[in-house]
């Protein structure tokens, strides 16, 4: 079971990284709205500067959600998780995308969706793992069901993000789904347009399984080795006139 009672202040170093994120993404979102207005005739550097600004302020907001959970919905997120959650968007967004390391780095990408779908797994699990703690709920989910419904959590986030990807490239003209060559801009054709994001997916799908076989042994065993990273249902200390820092 998880301990409730364990802190949920952040430590100085995970507050220092988010920040420094945020400040990083508002230098990025400043450039590439100065850029596009003083830019020369040229639709691509245009789709440049709207690219980059789409993904620092997707990454700006990023970094608010656990904030936006523990006060709007009082679950608190372990340091842990925070840690990884932050990395994760920083690597994917900044570095990948603005850094142009999916494109000069092969091997980025395909880690970061193996990564995801264990990722996102987590975050299914935890979503199970409040249920199992309600009072409201009367019966209790097994663990077969819960790596089930983990695993088809983390698909079909992954799925959500493929579609995303697909209507950024419409806006902005970039190249997420890699249907082109990042260097060139040759268009692929058959199934060589479709190998990246057919390559995601199955990465995604990999990672899923993997998380969530590892969570039903956990589960199983009553281990309570992956339950560290859940996040958790605070109490309402509002109503009792108190403040959760």
């Amino acid at each position: 079971m998880i301990n409730h009672n364990q802190n949920i202040k952040q430590s100085k170093s995970t507050k220092v990284m988010y920040w420094t994120v945020r400040v990083i993404t508002i230098i990025l979102l400043g450039y590439s709205i100065v850029g596009f207005f003083l830019r020369r005739s040229d639709d691509s550097q245009s789709a440049d500067f709207l690219f980059i600004a789409i993904n620092a302020l997707v990454l700006f907001i990023a970094s608010f959600v656990p904030y936006f959970l523990k006060k709007k919905f009082y679950i608190a997120v372990p340091e842990l998780l925070l840690r990884i959650y932050i990395g994760f968007v920083t690597c994917a967004l900044l570095i990948g995308e603005i850094g142009g390391f999916f494109v000069y780095v092969k091997w980025w990408d395909s880690a970061l969706h193996l990564f995801s779908g264990s990722l996102v797994g987590v975050v299914g699990f935890s979503l199970i793992n409040l249920l199992n703690d309600s009072e409201d709920i009367e019966f209790k989910f097994k663990p077969a069901f819960v790596a089930l419904f983990v695993f088809c959590f983390s698909l079909s986030v992954e799925v959500i993000w493929e579609i995303i990807e697909y209507l950024i490239d419409g806006v902005a003209g970039s190249n997420m789904q890699r249907f082109r060559d990042s260097i060139t801009g040759e268009l692929w054709l058959g199934r060589h347009a479709l190998r990246d994001t057919m390559k995601d997916l199955i990465l995604n799908t990999i990672g899923a399984f993997i998380i969530s076989i590892l969570g039903y042994i956990d589960l199983k065993r009553r281990k309570g080795l992956i339950q560290k990273v859940f996040f958790w249902k605070m109490e309402n200390n509002h109503q009792n006139g108190n403040k959760t820092e």
